[in-house]
């Protein structure tokens, strides 16, 4: 067994970190049998009746209860093969120790983004998902109020004031999963050394990239779930809306600092980092060129056959080329 072949992949999509794109490569490059997806599809009968961020300790205690209890029911229905066969284990629900049930050399690997850029991303997402008539209802109370559109300045107030579960504070997301203890520089430093890999969203194209090398990930498509800007604030108002975070959140601040630390330390240890960075570029640039030239001659030909049927002068003169 080659080494590459014992290694389980293991992504934990924090929202608004630009998961959605890498999720979408890792569907789009491995066969069925090959990844497991924990998502809102996999949970879903168990959190569809609830508005997670209005539930109280207790009942996200019990709710934390029932969704582990299904994925260890999910985990021990794999038989040995089906196990064998899993290269990456992906998703918004994928808690930290899932790599104990599959005999393979775990990597975690995770993006985080500025936490600024995150809260906007989240208002505009959000807004975005209800003009689509596709936000779903245990999100409406962020921002909906009697049907109609809160401002920034509301979502902003009701994410930090109303609710016991913060929505989109990375921090308590990592907690909730299992990922972290205390809140402290000191522990989220040793906690973050479990990932193998902590991408930084702003360097996503570096980053990803870089991850789409090891994976084995061979196709690549464009960016998924770009949300629409209903709120891009100007430079005062953005230094406003993050020292009131940094107050509010302040552990999102420090999670993300020490993200981009070691962040930089991988690439340091990785000499090798840049130059797989660069191959890839080339080989997605040179991908993308042959993708295009081969739907330009399809194109080419579509319209060469619709003018045989429709121009006695075109095909005249494709008979008179043939015969040259």
């Amino acid at each position: 067994m080659k080494k590459e072949d014992n290694i389980l992949y293991i992504f934990l999509h924090i929202p608004k970190c630009a998961g959605s794109t890498f999720s979408h490569h890792i569907r789009n490059n491995f066969k069925n049998e090959e990844i497991l997806e924990l998502n809102k599809e996999f949970l879903a009968p168990i959190i569809k009746n609830y508005d997670l961020a209005s539930l109280s300790e207790k009942e996200w205690g019990r709710i934390k209860e029932q969704c582990t209890a299904k994925l260890l029911e999910k985990t021990n229905n794999l038989s040995k093969k089906e196990k064998k066969d899993i290269k990456v284990i992906f998703g918004h629900y994928v808690p930290y120790g899932i790599h104990k049930y599959f005999n393979k050399s775990p990597r975690y690997i995770t993006f985080l983004r500025d936490p600024t850029k995150l809260t906007i991303s989240a208002y505009n997402y959000l807004r975005t998902e209800h003009n689509k008539r596709k936000l779903e209802k245990n999100m409406t109370d962020l921002v909906l109020r009697n049907g109609v559109a809160v401002s920034f300045k509301k979502f902003l107030s009701s994410v930090l004031n109303k609710f016991h579960v913060r929505p989109f504070s990375t921090y308590q997301y990592l907690h909730e999963l299992g990922y972290f203890n205390q809140l402290s520089p000191q522990d989220i430093k040793q906690h973050l050394k479990n990932f193998y890999f902590v991408g930084i969203t702003e360097k996503y194209s570096t980053d990803a990239i870089f991850l789409y090398y090891k994976m084995g990930i061979t196709k690549f498509f464009e960016n998924q779930n770009i949300s629409l800007k209903y709120h891009s604030p100007n430079i005062n108002e953005y230094k406003k809306i993050e020292d009131v975070l940094r107050h509010e959140n302040s552990g999102d601040y420090i999670l993300y600092n020490e993200a981009i630390k070691l962040n930089r330390q991988f690439k340091i240890r990785h000499p090798k980092f840049m130059m797989i960075v660069l191959y890839m570029k080339i080989k997605q640039k040179t991908d993308n060129f042959e993708i295009k030239k081969i739907s330009l001659i399809e194109s080419l030909y579509k319209l060469s056959a619709t003018l045989k049927r429709h121009s006695k002068l075109y095909s005249k003169l494709i008979r008179h080329t043939k015969s040259i």
